[in-house]
């Protein structure tokens, strides 16, 4: 009897347990649903706690920045799922799986699966007609669009981009840990977006021989007209100089040194012309970057948001800056500089970089001679033009240093080269007719032949026994010999012609 008594007590605690243990999954459920806001068949936002989730049936559209920033682990996804929008789980660090059903048709191209540095694939069901994934990277279902790369995918590895890949979707490539990058042949299309720009750990790109739309240089990515598009963020080297680009750059895109991680010091080359929007943006070692005279033209934020930049050296007087953009009428301020706290712009007096720091109340400081490599390379080839046309040989190094320290630093003139140079006895050795010592001193000194009537000029001058200084006064007392000098960061000066007392 005690026996039946005690085993009734124990069912009886058991239907209790049941019973409680039902009313706690079911208050669980129940508080899970209240983690979802739900606008229709429209999951609008997560509010929960994180962890493993799964999206309750019937939900049809996860809605924009759905899950973003959430502690997920894993996200289990309803056969009724069509659509997910803009950032849906963008910056989910610890989403490490997803499956994405057979019902769904579209996925917003705005950063869906960015910065999600623990997931290791993008899963698609079987009988999905829009979408299928390969080896974990999502692809469109011809294989042909490279949609999304999962973040934590081979870290510290490479990837090749599979041949038959024809495109990228929009910010395909978010941080991730790869080295190298492979472009097949066969993709002609990156998009108006920074495909690349957030790989911090990129080292290098790699591109097939047979593609005919980009090229890698020296690990750089370009594009056929030799324009560059990105430079490897991870990159180690720390200075650029212009001699370091290849001379077939043109151009450089929009975006294409954001993120560089290493890189302190850039001086692009001559020949370069405008400056695209947020081209140097979020490079945490950027210190300092000089823009030759070609550049006549500088897009909103171009070197925004570099905490370590000291100093932007632009070199043309009269470069376009932009600080408006009729693009974004609802933004007042695209100021070159936002957001880089201890950067100061380097410009000539009276430039247009003064007026714009002046105007946006930016800090301002004249180029100094050493920060114009432009003007120091004019006075090379200066020097170099005298040595070749007055002497007919190349300045040795000696003369070639001695000179440019002396002219550098406005301790002698441009007139004083051509002047001791022309009336030495190595000039007088050569034996030149007249007419090639005028054509010759015009090459010096104008980088120019003589006209037919100034060579004729010149040349009676000296037949009618007027001295060589003579010439040497009249090309360095001209307006286009004092302008050329100016450009050049020479001083003039003027060869004086003697006056000969007779007796």
């Amino acid at each position: 009897m005690k026996k039946q008594t005690l085993c009734k007590l124990f069912a009886l605690i058991a239907s209790l347990l049941l019973v409680c243990g039902m009313c706690l999954t079911a208050s669980a459920a129940e508080t899970g649903k209240g983690f979802f806001e739900v606008d229709g068949t429209t999951l609008m936002k997560y509010n929960g706690p994180g962890g493993e989730v799964t999206v309750p049936d019937g939900i049809e559209v996860l809605g924009e920045s759905a899950f973003e920033f959430t502690n997920v682990t894993k996200v289990n996804l309803p056969e009724t799922l069509k659509e997910i929008k803009n950032y849906c789980f963008h910056s989910c660090y610890d989403l490490t799986e997803i499956t994405l059903p057979a019902s769904l048709k579209t996925i917003s191209e705005a950063q869906a699966f960015a910065y999600n540095t623990s997931l290791q694939a993008i899963n698609v069901a079987e009988g999905n007609q829009y979408f299928t994934s390969v080896d974990g990277v999502l692809f469109d279902k011809s294989l042909t669009t490279l949609l999304f790369y999962p973040s934590g995918r081979n870290r510290g590895g490479e990837y090749a981009i599979p041949e038959g890949t024809k495109a990228l979707g929009y910010t395909a490539f978010s941080e991730n840990g790869l080295t190298a990058i492979e472009i097949p042949s066969t993709l002609s299309g990156l998009g108006f977006n920074p495909d690349f720009t957030s790989c911090t750990k990129l080292k290098e790109f790699k591109v097939s021989e047979k593609n005919p739309y980009y090229r890698a240089v020296d690990g750089m990515l370009f594009d056929q007209y030799g324009k560059l598009i990105c430079y490897p963020a991870g990159r180690e080297q720390e200075t650029m100089t212009a001699k370091d680009f290849p001379a077939e750059m043109r151009e450089i895109g929009s975006w294409s040194f954001q993120f560089a991680q290493n890189l302190k010091n850039v001086t692009l080359p001559d020949g370069i012309t405008s400056i695209p929007w947020m081209c140097f943006t979020f490079s945490p070692s950027l210190e300092s970057i000089t823009l030759p005279a070609s550049v006549n033209y500088i897009d909103g934020y171009a070197f925004a948001d570099n905490d370590r930049l000291k100093q932007v050296v632009i070199l043309n007087p009269e470069a376009k800056i932009v600080a408006k953009d009729d693009r974004y009428p609802d933004r007042d301020n695209y100021n070159i500089l936002d957001y880089s706290p201890h950067a100061v712009l380097y410009g000539h007096e009276g430039s247009t970089a003064q007026a714009y720091a002046k105007e946006y109340n930016l800090p301002f400081q004249v180029i100094s001679p050493e920060q114009d490599p432009t003007r120091n390379q004019m006075i090379d080839a200066f020097i170099a033009r005298c040595y070749q046309n007055i002497l007919g040989r190349e300045a040795t190094a000696d003369e070639q240093n001695t000179w440019y320290k002396d002219l550098s630093a406005g301790t002698k003139t441009a007139a004083e080269i051509a002047d001791q140079l022309a009336t030495g006895n190595e000039f007088k050795r050569r034996h030149l007719s007249f007419a090639d010592m005028v054509e010759n001193l015009f090459q010096a000194m104008l980088n120019r032949s003589a006209e037919a009537a100034e060579k004729t000029d010149l040349v009676n001058m000296l037949k009618n026994g007027q001295r060589l200084k003579s010439v040497l006064n009249a090309i360095s007392s001209s307006d286009e010999y004092i302008s050329l000098c100016k450009n050049c960061g020479l001083t003039p000066g003027i060869v004086k012609v003697p006056v000969i007392i007779k007796k």
